[in-house]
Protein backbone atom coordinates (compact mmCIF):
# COMPACT_ATOMS: atom_id res chain seq x y z
CA UNK A 1 0.00 0.00 0.00
CA UNK A 2 1.35 3.57 -0.86
CA UNK A 3 2.14 5.58 1.87
CA UNK A 4 0.07 8.85 2.89
CA UNK A 5 2.62 10.60 3.86
CA UNK A 6 3.52 13.98 2.39
CA UNK A 7 7.13 13.28 1.92
CA UNK A 8 6.65 10.15 -0.12
CA UNK A 9 4.22 11.04 -2.68
CA UNK A 10 5.03 11.29 -6.61
CA UNK A 11 7.09 14.37 -7.54
CA UNK A 12 7.27 16.88 -8.46
CA UNK A 13 4.59 17.84 -6.46
CA UNK A 14 2.75 20.47 -7.86
CA UNK A 15 1.53 23.36 -5.17
CA UNK A 16 -1.29 26.15 -5.44
CA UNK A 17 0.19 29.12 -3.94
CA UNK A 18 -2.40 30.81 -1.26
CA UNK A 19 -4.69 28.21 -3.25
CA UNK A 20 -3.97 29.69 -6.71
CA UNK A 21 -5.29 32.68 -8.40
CA UNK A 22 -9.14 31.38 -9.45
CA UNK A 23 -10.23 33.32 -6.56
CA UNK A 24 -9.14 35.63 -3.45
CA UNK A 25 -6.12 33.96 -2.19
CA UNK A 26 -6.19 32.02 0.75
CA UNK A 27 -9.56 31.39 0.62
CA UNK A 28 -11.84 28.41 0.76
CA UNK A 29 -13.13 29.58 -2.64
CA UNK A 30 -9.25 29.55 -4.08
CA UNK A 31 -8.82 26.07 -2.92
CA UNK A 32 -11.93 24.54 -4.13
CA UNK A 33 -10.59 25.79 -7.51
CA UNK A 34 -7.24 24.77 -6.99
CA UNK A 35 -8.72 20.95 -6.44
CA UNK A 36 -11.24 21.11 -9.31
CA UNK A 37 -8.17 21.29 -11.35
CA UNK A 38 -6.59 18.21 -10.10
CA UNK A 39 -4.27 19.84 -7.19
CA UNK A 40 -3.90 17.63 -4.22
CA UNK A 41 -1.01 20.30 -2.64
CA UNK A 42 -2.09 23.46 -1.74
CA UNK A 43 0.03 26.12 0.20
CA UNK A 44 -1.62 28.53 2.86
CA UNK A 45 -0.52 31.12 5.42
CA UNK A 46 -1.66 31.16 9.17
CA UNK A 47 -1.76 34.28 11.70
CA UNK A 48 -3.22 33.75 15.13
CA UNK A 49 -6.15 36.05 16.22
CA UNK A 50 -6.51 38.32 19.69
CA UNK A 51 -8.99 35.24 20.83
CA UNK A 52 -6.76 32.40 19.74
CA UNK A 53 -8.27 31.10 16.61
CA UNK A 54 -6.07 30.10 13.73
CA UNK A 55 -6.89 31.83 10.32
CA UNK A 56 -6.02 31.23 7.22
CA UNK A 57 -4.59 35.15 6.05
CA UNK A 58 -1.20 36.04 4.89
CA UNK A 59 -0.89 39.45 6.18
CA UNK A 60 1.71 42.51 6.33
CA UNK A 61 4.59 42.20 8.12
CA UNK A 62 5.14 46.33 8.32
CA UNK A 63 3.50 49.25 6.12
CA UNK A 64 5.20 48.85 3.39
CA UNK A 65 4.12 45.60 2.78
CA UNK A 66 1.27 46.63 3.25
CA UNK A 67 0.75 49.99 0.67
CA UNK A 68 2.65 47.23 -1.82
CA UNK A 69 -0.11 44.13 -1.10
CA UNK A 70 -2.74 45.76 0.09
CA UNK A 71 -3.36 43.07 2.96
CA UNK A 72 -3.63 44.07 6.31
CA UNK A 73 -0.92 43.88 8.68
CA UNK A 74 -0.34 41.28 10.97
CA UNK A 75 0.17 43.60 14.27
CA UNK A 76 -3.39 44.73 13.56
CA UNK A 77 -4.85 41.02 12.84
CA UNK A 78 -3.24 39.71 16.35
CA UNK A 79 -5.33 42.32 18.37
CA UNK A 80 -8.33 41.60 16.74
CA UNK A 81 -10.78 38.89 17.70
CA UNK A 82 -12.00 36.42 14.72
CA UNK A 83 -15.61 38.44 15.24
CA UNK A 84 -13.82 41.72 14.75
CA UNK A 85 -11.73 40.91 11.82
CA UNK A 86 -14.53 39.26 9.72
CA UNK A 87 -16.92 42.61 10.86
CA UNK A 88 -14.26 45.04 10.11
CA UNK A 89 -11.88 43.31 7.45
CA UNK A 90 -14.14 40.86 5.41
CA UNK A 91 -17.90 42.01 5.98
CA UNK A 92 -17.68 42.42 2.08
CA UNK A 93 -15.86 39.38 1.34
CA UNK A 94 -17.35 36.23 3.34
CA UNK A 95 -15.55 35.25 6.63
CA UNK A 96 -11.44 34.83 6.82
CA UNK A 97 -11.27 31.03 6.86
CA UNK A 98 -10.23 29.28 9.86
CA UNK A 99 -7.44 26.71 9.35
CA UNK A 100 -9.18 23.89 11.13
CA UNK A 101 -11.90 24.01 7.99
CA UNK A 102 -9.42 24.24 5.44
CA UNK A 103 -7.93 20.99 6.70
CA UNK A 104 -11.27 19.60 7.78
CA UNK A 105 -12.84 20.58 4.24
CA UNK A 106 -9.89 19.09 1.59
CA UNK A 107 -9.19 15.79 3.99
CA UNK A 108 -7.58 14.60 1.23
CA UNK A 109 -4.73 17.50 0.10
CA UNK A 110 -1.38 17.74 1.16
CA UNK A 111 -0.57 21.46 3.10
CA UNK A 112 2.35 23.25 2.80
CA UNK A 113 1.77 25.67 6.26
CA UNK A 114 3.64 28.67 6.56
CA UNK A 115 3.28 29.74 10.38
CA UNK A 116 3.65 33.66 10.00
CA UNK A 117 4.37 34.81 13.59
CA UNK A 118 5.97 33.25 16.63
CA UNK A 119 2.50 33.28 18.07
CA UNK A 120 0.87 30.98 15.60
CA UNK A 121 3.31 27.91 16.34
CA UNK A 122 1.96 26.06 19.43
CA UNK A 123 -1.80 26.37 18.68
CA UNK A 124 -0.72 25.74 15.31
CA UNK A 125 1.19 22.26 16.70
CA UNK A 126 -1.70 21.56 19.04
CA UNK A 127 -4.29 21.83 15.66
CA UNK A 128 -1.92 19.22 13.73
CA UNK A 129 -1.67 16.84 17.04
CA UNK A 130 -5.31 16.88 17.39
CA UNK A 131 -6.38 16.27 14.35
CA UNK A 132 -3.95 13.81 13.33
CA UNK A 133 -2.56 16.00 10.52
CA UNK A 134 1.17 15.32 10.63
CA UNK A 135 1.43 12.99 7.61
CA UNK A 136 -0.50 15.79 5.09
CA UNK A 137 1.19 18.62 6.40
CA UNK A 138 4.48 20.82 5.59
CA UNK A 139 4.77 23.09 8.65
CA UNK A 140 7.81 25.42 8.71
CA UNK A 141 8.25 29.35 7.94
CA UNK A 142 10.95 31.99 7.20
CA UNK A 143 12.29 31.84 10.50
CA UNK A 144 14.26 28.72 11.45
CA UNK A 145 13.65 29.13 14.95
CA UNK A 146 9.88 28.51 14.87
CA UNK A 147 10.27 25.64 11.58
CA UNK A 148 12.80 23.52 14.56
CA UNK A 149 10.01 24.89 17.31
CA UNK A 150 7.08 22.88 15.31
CA UNK A 151 9.18 19.94 14.70
CA UNK A 152 9.28 19.23 18.38
CA UNK A 153 5.98 19.81 19.28
CA UNK A 154 4.46 17.58 16.55
CA UNK A 155 3.45 14.67 17.48
CA UNK A 156 4.14 11.78 14.61
CA UNK A 157 4.90 7.92 14.38
CA UNK A 158 6.39 8.72 11.02
CA UNK A 159 9.15 11.74 9.68
CA UNK A 160 7.76 14.97 9.53
CA UNK A 161 8.01 17.05 6.84
CA UNK A 162 9.33 20.30 8.60
CA UNK A 163 9.82 23.14 6.07
CA UNK A 164 12.01 25.95 6.01
CA UNK A 165 11.76 29.21 3.82
CA UNK A 166 14.37 31.35 2.23
CA UNK A 167 13.99 34.59 1.87
CA UNK A 168 15.99 35.59 -1.76
CA UNK A 169 18.57 38.14 -0.04
CA UNK A 170 19.14 34.70 2.25
CA UNK A 171 18.74 32.19 -0.35
CA UNK A 172 21.84 33.58 -2.80
CA UNK A 173 24.02 33.89 -0.41
CA UNK A 174 23.09 30.20 1.14
CA UNK A 175 23.57 28.35 -1.82
CA UNK A 176 26.64 29.08 -2.58
CA UNK A 177 27.56 27.41 1.08
CA UNK A 178 24.91 24.77 -0.30
CA UNK A 179 26.67 21.49 1.14
CA UNK A 180 26.90 23.29 4.57
CA UNK A 181 23.92 24.98 4.76
CA UNK A 182 21.83 21.73 3.91
CA UNK A 183 24.24 19.54 6.13
CA UNK A 184 22.89 21.75 8.88
CA UNK A 185 19.71 21.81 8.26
CA UNK A 186 19.13 18.15 8.02
CA UNK A 187 20.50 17.82 11.56
CA UNK A 188 17.75 20.56 12.99
CA UNK A 189 15.35 18.00 11.31
CA UNK A 190 14.47 20.28 8.07
CA UNK A 191 12.97 17.91 5.46
CA UNK A 192 11.67 21.04 2.87
CA UNK A 193 13.59 23.41 1.87
CA UNK A 194 11.70 26.59 -0.12
CA UNK A 195 13.97 28.56 -2.33
CA UNK A 196 13.30 31.14 -5.05
CA UNK A 197 13.12 29.75 -8.12
CA UNK A 198 16.00 31.53 -10.11
CA UNK A 199 18.06 30.14 -7.10
CA UNK A 200 17.19 26.07 -7.92
CA UNK A 201 19.40 24.03 -10.46
CA UNK A 202 20.85 20.70 -10.84
CA UNK A 203 23.93 21.44 -8.33
CA UNK A 204 21.45 22.24 -5.60
CA UNK A 205 19.00 19.82 -5.97
CA UNK A 206 21.97 17.17 -5.95
CA UNK A 207 23.45 18.58 -2.33
CA UNK A 208 19.65 19.03 -0.80
CA UNK A 209 18.97 15.14 -1.74
CA UNK A 210 22.45 14.31 -0.43
CA UNK A 211 21.08 15.10 2.93
CA UNK A 212 17.40 13.83 1.76
CA UNK A 213 15.85 17.28 1.51
CA UNK A 214 13.43 18.27 -0.89
CA UNK A 215 13.46 21.69 -2.92
CA UNK A 216 10.61 23.68 -3.37
CA UNK A 217 10.84 26.37 -6.10
CA UNK A 218 8.76 29.53 -5.32
CA UNK A 219 7.18 31.14 -7.08
CA UNK A 220 6.76 30.40 -10.57
CA UNK A 221 4.52 31.66 -12.97
CA UNK A 222 6.43 31.75 -16.26
CA UNK A 223 6.00 29.07 -18.50
CA UNK A 224 10.02 28.41 -19.44
CA UNK A 225 11.21 28.58 -16.00
CA UNK A 226 8.59 26.26 -15.10
CA UNK A 227 9.49 24.02 -18.33
CA UNK A 228 13.30 24.11 -16.58
CA UNK A 229 12.49 23.23 -13.29
CA UNK A 230 11.02 19.94 -14.11
CA UNK A 231 13.52 18.97 -16.59
CA UNK A 232 16.17 19.01 -13.87
CA UNK A 233 13.94 17.41 -11.42
CA UNK A 234 12.60 20.08 -8.36
CA UNK A 235 10.75 18.41 -6.13
CA UNK A 236 7.81 21.28 -5.81
CA UNK A 237 6.48 24.02 -7.88
CA UNK A 238 4.57 26.31 -6.16
CA UNK A 239 2.77 28.45 -8.47
CA UNK A 240 -0.03 31.18 -8.30
CA UNK A 241 -1.02 30.75 -12.04
CA UNK A 242 -1.79 27.24 -11.73
CA UNK A 243 -3.91 26.80 -14.47
CA UNK A 244 -0.35 27.32 -16.47
CA UNK A 245 1.15 24.96 -13.89
CA UNK A 246 -1.61 22.41 -15.28
CA UNK A 247 -1.00 22.79 -18.84
CA UNK A 248 2.90 21.99 -18.83
CA UNK A 249 2.39 18.88 -16.22
CA UNK A 250 -0.82 17.26 -17.72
Amino acid sequence: MASNNLLRQARPHLIAHRGGNLAGENSKKAFRGAVSLGFSFLETDVILTKDGRLISYHGSKNSYMRKKSGLEKRGLLQKLSLAEINDLLFKNQGEVPLMEDVLNTFPECFFSIDAKTSEVVEPLAELINRTNSSHRVSLGSFSLRRSVKLAKLIKSKDEKATGLCLYRVQAYPAMVFAPIVFSFLRKKGIRVVHIPYKCVNKRILKIAHSQKILIYAWSVNEEDEIKRLISIGTDGIISDDIKLLKKLTS
